[in-house]
């Protein structure tokens, strides 16, 4: 509770504020906006650097990684195979428990609209490993593990509420995947946070137990590796993460190599297991993000702290009557610095309720927008660590501004002034502190935004650059047959012909392919050439006849599949440039046969140019084999102007077969922006950043040299009494303040100079000729703020009346 003396002392504050609410508008929006996205950056560096993970025992989970390590002793590959997954699940020591996942995306035929879900199939430990607390019913048990083969469900609580409209029913009621009706057993509580192994921003609407995972052919293949498995475990007590890598390592290693002797593709390979932490696979590089987007936003709200002390000094100067009353009543320092500062917590309480406003809106528009690019950003909400931010900054900053001020007027001259009736004698803020707040308003703002032009550049030149793509017009889809018995399979490739068909003879329709998009993402295959035991790791692709004339991929040697070729089979495969060069260091392939580690070897019929994905720096070698009569990924080129809806599509694929749906329904251009889904955020955030650096370093500049100018109202009047011209007033207030602004770029260019020094080898990406182009833009773009900020402030004074320049006082 305030007492009696500073509630007076609050009322006085409050008095004194209320006549002047422009400035607390600029104060409370400024400062609002910018400390309200600096609690946004630090709650989640909290929750991704400090917080730790909302799962029991967290220290001791980890991921096990299974990697490939070839001949060269360098990993290529880091997927399991299944029973080498299978393998280590169940080896009885060194964990306390282990869970197998599998990730996967399936059709609800048991629903009309067939809608797609994304599924997850775990052993039953997944729900104690990861705490996942039920809203009804319960998790898998141990009769529901491995090879129990019991067809149960457990459901996401949106997919309940989406589905099946929170039905109080729901357990028991059966869901319908792949022709298994699965019982569901359980919803999950809405508040789960599920670890995102797999692929940031998915989240799981059905888990099932993994022995339905759809992976049964590879049961016994060793040398085939999946990528959708993922194994986890929680270590016993006193056995460290090396040790259990090593042992694994140990075992698994001679039973893989025992198992592939026969696979000539092997020869020389081995393989590494070894243990990663939950907290580090989750995290991935996020700390780099969040250090950046930290060092944005402090370069944001320097700008502006700079601007609102300039503020409070202008805003005790014109205070200068109220204060001398003050003092000619009693007041000592120690009660002027209490009524600035209870003008100051009555102005940061403002500014912190605004804040919390600004952060609770970063965090919705993180959760909507940067799912896929940050881990945990769903946990992201107002808490205790941002309440506790948010106290820190009110008394950091309401001290600051009372210093400021308290430290702008001259204590000792308060009582002269009130013999001289308080007027013609207002403070001022002084030479020394005004050349300080240019100085530092121009070096930080040129810093700042010298750093992010380089960042937007870099990133919209990876979006402008060309990919090699001709993907206007071309929609990816996947179809998936919803009801699967042995005799309906056989009907597959008839039915994936009359779909194909049924497309073509769409009116939108210009082109249809048989083929894998080439902006997902690749398989990677192990080669050799025969009769040599070097290994190959291309990425891989399946197509028709039509893909390289749907993308103008050229060929630049040998030729295309042909459509007999993709009806039988045909044991021949395209390679690009990059895989050719590998081969044979002349390029010189055609008619190499190669192997796959079996008997069976595929001849090089043609090589095609290579092509840039968009975000890839270089080409990677790829290989291309003809797709199957069923395979069930397609693209359509549309007819120029014209479109294609998803309804559309689903009853023309209907109409062909009533055994198949619709599973996806992606343009390219979609599939490509999703690639650069990192880019383009630092896109945008990089060009906001610069623009609110350069409003708030306007605003400064112009706010410290318009009181500087202000109070010079008689002597600019003098002078152009005198016969002065615009001209010379201008370029007299421009070189009084040229050494400070001068002063500022060159620290700045210390600065910069410093930064790209000490930190050259992760800068050397950015690295370039442009630089100096964009340092030269970064001088430009200060020298105008400079320049308008000199002028600006002159201008009613050039335009009005010398008479009203020459008066004490307006």
């Amino acid at each position: 509770m305030l007492s009696g003396k500073e509630f007076f002392q609050m009322r006085m504050a409050w008095l004194g504020l209320k006549r002047y609410p422009g400035l607390i508008l600029s104060v409370v929006s400024t400062l609002g906006v910018t400390l309200g996205a600096l609690l946004c950056v630090l709650t989640l560096g909290y929750l991704l650097l400090l917080q730790p993970l909302p799962y029991p025992e967290q220290d001791s989970l980890y991921k096990i990684e299974h990697q490939f390590v070839n001949n060269k002793n360098t990993g290529d590959m880091r997927y399991f195979t299944y029973p080498g997954a299978v393998s280590v699940y169940q080896q009885p020591t060194l964990f306390d428990s282990k869970a197998l996942l599998s990730y996967g995306e399936n059709i609800l035929a048991s629903i009309a609209s067939e809608p797609r879900v994304n599924t997850t199939f775990v052993t039953p430990e997944w729900f104690s490993l990861t705490a996942m607390s039920m809203y009804l019913g319960r998790g898998f048990s141990v009769e529901e593990g491995l090879e129990h083969y019991q067809p149960v469900a457990v459901i996401s609580y949106h997919l309940w509420q989406q589905q099946f409209a929170g039905r109080q029913d729901i357990l028991g009621q059966s869901v319908e995947i792949n022709d298994i009706q699965f019982k569901i057993i359980g919803v999950n509580n809405q508040d789960y946070v599920e670890p995102q192994l797999y692929q940031k921003g998915r989240d799981t609407d059905i888990w099932l137990p993994f022995d339905y995972n759809g992976y049964d052919n590879f049961k016994q293949r060793w040398g085939n590796f999946i990528r959708s498995l993922v194994l986890v475990g929680k270590l016993k007590p006193g056995v460290t993460y090396q040790q259990a890598g090593q042992q694994l390592t140990a075992q698994l290693n001679p039973m893989w190599q025992s198992q592939v002797a026969g696979i000539s593709v092997f020869n020389g390979w081995s393989i590494d297991l070894h243990l990663q932490s939950l907290q580090q696979v989750l995290l991935g590089n996020s700390k780099r993000n969040v250090y950046l987007l930290l060092a944005a936003v402090m370069g944001l709200v320097l700008i502006a702290c700079g601007n609102i002390i300039n503020l409070f000094m202008s805003f005790s100067a014109s205070q200068q009557h109220n204060l001398v009353i003050q003092t000619a009543l009693g007041a000592n320092k120690k009660h002027l610095f209490g009524y600035f500062l209870g003008q100051s917590i009555l102005i940061m309480l403002m500014v912190m309720a605004l804040a919390l406003l600004v952060s609770w809106l970063g965090f919705m528009v993180m959760q909507t927008y940067f799912a896929g690019l940050l881990p945990r950003v769903s946990e992201l909400h107002l808490s205790w660590m941002t309440l506790c931010c948010t106290l820190i900054l009110l008394c950091l900053f309401s001290y600051l501004f009372a210093w400021a001020s308290y430290r702008s007027i001259r204590i000792n001259a308060l009582a002269t002034q009130l013999h001289g009736g308080g007027k013609g004698v207002a403070s001022q803020v002084s030479p020394r502190t005004r050349k300080a707040l240019i100085i530092s308003q121009i070096s930080l703002t040129s810093v700042l935004i010298f750093a992010n032009l380089t960042l937007l550049y870099t990133a919209v030149a990876q979006i402008n650059r060309p990919d090699d793509l001709h993907i206007q017009n071309v929609e990816a889809l996947s179809i998936s047959a919803v009801h699967q018995t042995d005799v309906e399979m056989q009907q597959d490739n008839q039915d994936v012909a009359q779909i194909r068909q049924q497309l073509l003879a769409l009116p939108q329709v210009e082109q249809v392919s048989q083929s894998h998009s080439p902006l997902k993402k690749f398989s990677v295959w192990s080669i050799n050439k025969v009769g040599d035991t070097q290994i190959f790791t291309p990425h891989s692709a399946l197509i028709d006849e039509n893909y390289l004339p749907m993308f103008a991929q050229q060929l630049v040697a040998g030729r295309n599949f042909t459509r007999k070729d993709v009806q039988q089979q045909a044991l021949a495969v395209i390679i690009n440039q990059t895989l050719a060069r590998q081969l044979l260091p002349d390029g010189d392939v055609l008619g190499t046969q190669i192997t796959f580690g079996g008997p069976r070897t595929m001849r090089i019929i043609g090589v095609v140019k290579g092509m840039q994905m968009p975000g890839e720096e270089h080409i990677p070698p790829r290989i291309y084999a003809p797709s199957y009569a069923n395979f069930n990924q397609l693209m359509l080129r549309l007819k120029p102007g014209q479109f294609l809806s998803q309804e559309q599509l689903s009853q023309a694929i209907k109409q062909a077969s009533s055994r198949y749906a619709l599973f996806e329904f992606t343009p390219l251009s979609a599939q490509r922006k999703s690639l650069l889904l990192g880019t383009y955020t630092t896109a945008i955030t990089t060009a906001v950043v610069i623009v609110l650096g350069l409003i708030l370093a306007a605003i400064g500049l112009y706010g410290v040299l318009s009181s500087s100018t202000a109070s010079r109202r008689f002597e600019i009047g003098t002078r152009m009494a005198l016969g002065a011209k615009n001209k010379a007033i201008v370029s007299l207030i421009i070189r009084e303040n040229s050494a400070a602004i001068i002063s500022g770029l060159l620290l700045a260019g210390a600065v910069i100079v410093s930064l790209l020094l000490m930190f050259y080898p992760q800068l050397e990406p950015y690295m370039g000729m442009h630089l100096w182009g964009l340092y030269s833009l970064n001088i430009l773009l200060m020298l105008s703020l400079a320049m308008f900020a000199c002028y600006w402030p002159l201008r009613r004074f050039l335009q009005q009346a010398i008479v009203l320049s020459l008066k004490n006082s307006e």
